[in-house]
């Protein structure tokens, strides 16, 4: 159920994205890789991802009025409907926009085909509601750390074999940006069936 109560009527803007949770053994595989990337990285200044804060962001929907969550939601439910649950599995460490240039560290998924259904459903009904096109073509990934300085002497860490988990939900959520790094809170739920 949505769980945006407590800013109903007071006419809040809300920054939102839609997403895919991470279960506890993705996330602390995603941890411990984090962890061996840090170590490589003492020459850079990089602000790490919190572990609880690991997801796969399918769409981001930026600062929505909270009249908008009920159909965003609608758009969540719908297209959860037509994607059961997803397999999904870690294939390597990203840098983006390039290893040269990089500003975000990302450990990066498979995309199976039922991934992609499910963001263009999405996007489908997004676009419906009128919430515009997406902005880039998307690409799974978890969000690792962001770089403010990097010195790409080390290169990417190697990467090990890889961690298979099933996702069985989507999420809409809210973004709180802090000077202690970002809090991500869960509005709205649906199971992927």
């Amino acid at each position: 159920g949505c769980r945006f109560d407590s800013c109903r009527g007071l006419g809040i803007k809300v920054r939102t994205f839609i997403a895919l949770p991470l279960p506890s053994e993705a996330r602390a595989a995603a941890k411990s890789f984090m962890e061996s990337w840090r170590v490589r990285c003492l020459d850079s200044t990089i602000s790490w991802s919190r572990p609880e804060n690991f997801h796969i962001t399918l769409r981001f929907i930026g600062e929505a009025d909270e009249a908008a969550i009920p159909p965003i939601s609608e758009c969540l439910r719908a297209a959860a409907a037509q994607c059961g649950p997803l397999t999904l599995a870690f294939t390597g460490p990203e840098c983006f926009p390039s290893e040269q240039r990089a500003k975000v560290l990302v450990l990066a998924t498979t995309c199976s085909p039922a991934l992609l259904n499910l963001v263009n459903e999405l996007d489908y009904r997004l676009a419906q509601w009128k919430f515009g096109a997406r902005d880039k073509a998307f690409l799974s990934h978890v969000t690792i750390g962001r770089v403010r300085r990097w010195n790409d002497v080390m290169g990417l860490p190697p990467f090990g074999n890889s961690f298979e988990w099933s996702v069985d939900r989507i999420g809409l959520y809210r973004s709180h940006l802090t000077t202690h790094g970002s809090r991500y809170d869960l509005i709205y739920e649906v199971p992927l069936d």
